[in-house]
């Protein structure tokens, strides 16, 4: 036989001989130090979950596990468990023997199940090279022969140390628990199905006229119209929606006790054409201006009063200007420069600087950025009014001024910035033309409180014959926390100084005074005359304090509040005769998806003057 043949054959001998070594070991091992007794999920952290030993070498983290390196010693290392080293001076004697003797010393067990080949996420280069270095020179100091240098490089079940050094990690059973047990719970496959196949449609209220594509509707969506253009396309609607409302109160303004049943309806006309483009009107056939068609008990006797109005109380077209070229041209949108002309409904800074509506245009350019000022995204509006401007600036002629003024709001600085500047122009020659400007900063700050903080000043008035009627300062100051259940519990407190004569930009009669918002003290209900604290902002200051409860289902609403009016100066130069302390109350319950019950309930003492007081009950029927 020839001497590389015996070698073989020695080396087979010898490699047998090793995997019937290991198995004894292990079958040993298992019997002195069994895990059945052990959960095997408790067994496995008290077998792995051990420290980093204390001696340096690269460490490689697997997972949340670490596993140190060395390069100076050939030991056994697993993704979660290291075994203490093993003297490394001559490699044949780094065998799987050793590393058993090692682990017995310390009272654990070598597991010789096969490895998973599973490798770490960051096995590096630099650790392949260490091994390299390592391999070479205990190839210098030993005469292991190149077979079974090779039988070391290879991972198997004999050799784990292999395992490791490629990133592999020795699949243990023991680490494993049972599936799941659900036999506890009762399995209904129609309730399973019912994500799928049990969808219903909520009862909602439908407009009372609705043609063509129509709010919302099931089925399959018309085709579209092409007539302004391919790529602004015509999926006409016409809608008829709004609501009915019928209150009964009893109000007490001072000396004058009434008791009114007032109704009023608002109907809104909506005319979609394409996506960006519409006209939309709105209407009011009950009202006209803040009275409302009513009865109305006083002094024993009743007195029916109607007050029917069909003129438009807003009649607009709105569209896009970018997509209105597009269509024309055939080409995809570029830009897009909203705008609106007509009777036109104006709302900015919580309806503080502005709350009209006036006939005129204003175009806006949105969704700008400016890095320079850090600001993420802003829109700025221009806007001028020629006739329907409502304000007591000018007294009750809707037509003595025009109105030409920028909005801009912008994101930045940690919050929500609006700033306005409005110039009106008096057109009757009686010197009340006047500047108006308004900031508002919106931020939330703690992550508990959500605060806004308002200025609005007019000045620049000169009069020939009468007073100043636009000229002051107001300061607003609207808190709410972020309580622990924001969505339906709110506490708020709202705070104003008023100085001289502050008026909005434009201010309609039905949407009470410049303090509106303050608190429901402050607030007309805009149908039976329902009494309310000073809400000028005359040489006053004061406040709101109250809390905002919704049901947990948005089932119901109750709001309780604490306000006080403060006056100073002379009473020749304020229209409150003295300080005012009220107490308000509001409650409202929706009966079904179309009706919403609602009652109201104040009372204000007055220096100088009769107290206030009403209670009121409300149905409002919504489609």
């Amino acid at each position: 036989m020839k001497p590389a043949n015996r070698r073989t054959k020695a080396a087979m001998t010898w490699l047998v001989a090793s995997v019937a070594l290991v198995h004894a070991s292990v079958l040993f091992a298992q019997d002195a130090d069994s895990p059945s007794n052990k959960p095997g999920a408790a067994y496995f952290a008290q077998r792995y979950d051990h420290p980093a030993p204390s001696h340096g070498g690269p460490v490689a983290s697997v997972a949340n596990s670490t596993i140190p390196q060395s390069s100076s010693s050939r030991q056994f290392t697993s993704s979660i468990r290291r075994l203490p080293p093993v003297a490394s001076s001559d490699h044949s004697k780094t065998s799987l023997d050793a590393a058993h003797q090692a682990s017995r010393q310390h009272g654990e067990v070598l597991d010789s199940a096969p490895p998973n080949r599973l490798t770490f996420a960051n096995a590096s280069d630099d650790e392949e090279d260490e091994d390299n270095n390592h391999d070479d020179t205990g190839k210098g100091g030993s005469n292991e022969s190149e077979e079974t240098r090779a039988k070391d490089d290879s991972c198997n079940d004999v050799n784990p140390y292999v395992c490791v050094k490629h990133g592999e990690v020795p699949y243990d059973p023991r680490a494993f628990g049972d599936d799941p047990d659900y036999s506890a719970f009762d399995y209904n496959p129609n309730v399973e199905k019912d994500i799928y196949y049990g969808k219903y449609l909520n009862p909602t209220q439908r407009p009372w006229i609705e043609l063509g594509r129509g709010l919302y509707r099931a089925g399959e969506i018309p085709r579209s119209e092409t007539w302004m253009g391919k790529t602004n396309l015509v999926a006409q609607h016409f809608l008829l929606y709004g609501d009915y409302r019928t209150a009964v109160a009893f109000n007490q303004n001072g000396a004058n006790e009434q008791t009114v049943w007032a109704h009023r309806l608002n109907l809104d006309l909506d005319w979609k054409i394409t996506s960006t483009e519409r006209v939309h009107a709105f209407i009011g056939p009950l009202d006209r201006g803040p009275r409302f068609t009513r009865l109305v008990y006083d002094n024993g006797e009743i007195d029916y009063r109607d007050e029917f109005d069909y003129n438009f109380d807003t009649i607009f077209f709105e569209g896009d200007i970018g997509a209105i070229h597009a269509g024309w041209n055939g080409v995809d949108p570029e830009l897009a420069v909203p705008f609106a002309a007509g009777l036109i409904p104006v709302f900015y800074q919580n309806g503080y600087w502005i709350e009209d509506a006036f006939v005129g245009a204003m175009v806006t350019m949105l969704a700008k950025q400016n890095p320079k000022l850090d600001w993420a995204n802003y829109d700025v509006t221009g806007f001028v009014g020629f006739d329907k401007i409502n304000s007591p600036a000018f007294g009750t002629d809707d037509s003595a001024a025009r109105v030409y003024g920028v909005h801009t709001a912008i994101d930045a600085y940690g919050g929500y910035l609006e700033t306005g500047y409005a110039f009106l122009d008096d057109q009757t020659n009686s010197g009340l033309s006047y500047h108006n400007l308004g900031v508002s900063f919106t931020r939330r700050y703690f992550e508990r409180i959500s605060n806004s903080i308002r200025f609005f000043t007019n000045t620049e008035q000169n009069p020939i014959a009468s007073g100043k009627t636009a000229s002051g300062q107001l300061i607003v100051i609207e808190n709410s926390l972020v309580s622990h259940n924001p969505t339906f519990f709110v506490p708020y407190c709202n705070l104003f100084l008023g100085k001289g004569s502050p008026q909005s930009v434009a201010r309609a009669a039905v949407a009470g005074g410049i303090l509106r918002n303050i608190g429901i003290n402050f607030e007309t209900d805009g149908l039976t005359g329902y009494p309310l604290m000073d809400d000028t902002a005359n040489n006053t200051y004061g406040g709101a304090i109250g809390v905002n409860i919704l049901g947990p289902e948005l089932n119901y609403q109750i709001v309780l509040e604490l306000a006080a009016v403060q006056t100073f100066g002379t009473a020749v130069n304020r229209r409150s005769p003295g300080d005012q302390y009220g107490f308000g109350a509001r409650y409202q319950l929706p009966l079904n998806h179309a009706w919403i019950w609602r009652m109201d309930g104040m009372y204000a003492i007055q220096e100088n003057a009769e107290d206030l007081a009403g209670v009121r009950t409300e149905l409002r029927y919504k489609f």
